[in-house]
């Protein structure tokens, strides 16, 4: 006897797997290099291109909306949970973090973490958020509205991106530089105080 053929089996779990297995394997590879795009700051003084804004869902129960933070240098770390490079990029936005705890209010700037995969689950970034000791916002970009503001080429999923990604974003809203791999803490603290 014949058995019938069974559309779709074991496929979509292969290839969901291999982009999983792909994706780590950049994470972890990207520790060893950093890709620095910092973009160039015009004669009339303005930044690179004004970032949309962006309205995110935090673990922690708040919302994130960037427009709010207008004003305010903006970091926006990009990872995965699964990410053990990223967790090495929390580590260096905690030191940055304290760089500026003693400044003034609007010198301070707003860290955001956001995880773009897709199986990570609100738990999971909590428990992320715990292990790596951040103290700011972490959220789930659930609907691609952070990755299509902030990295609209990365939708398309036949463009692997490596993680962690530190986008740094100007007082007017505007992509001011653009960090691919670990970005060591004295980096972001120049880029920060360029920024403001």
């Amino acid at each position: 006897m014949v058995e019938p053929r069974r559309s779709g089996t074991g496929k979509g779990r292969g290839q969901t797997f291999g982009l999983l297995l792909t994706i780590v394997a950049a994470c972890i590879l990207s520790v060893t290099y950093v890709d620095i795009r910092a973009l160039a700051l015009s004669e009339e003084g303005t930044g690179g291109p004004m970032v949309a804004d962006f309205t995110l869902k935090t673990v922690e129960g708040g919302i994130f909306r960037l427009s709010e933070h207008r004003g305010k240098v903006v970091i926006v770390d990009i990872m995965m949970v699964s990410c053990q490079a990223c967790r090495y990029q929390s580590e260096n936005l905690s030191m940055l973090q304290d760089t500026f705890s003693g400044t003034g209010e609007g010198d301070r700037p707003v860290i955001v973490s956001i995880d773009i995969f897709d199986y990570d689950t609100d738990g999971m970034l909590f428990e992320y958020k715990n292990e790596t000791g951040g103290q700011w916002p972490h959220a789930i970009d659930s609907y691609d509205e952070a990755q299509l503001s902030l990295m609209p080429e990365t939708i398309d999923p036949a463009v692997m991106v490596s993680l962690p990604v530190v986008k740094v974003i100007d007082r007017d809203g505007r992509l001011f530089a653009d960090f691919v791999g670990v970005t060591p803490a004295s980096t972001l603290v120049g880029t920060v105080r360029a920024a403001q």
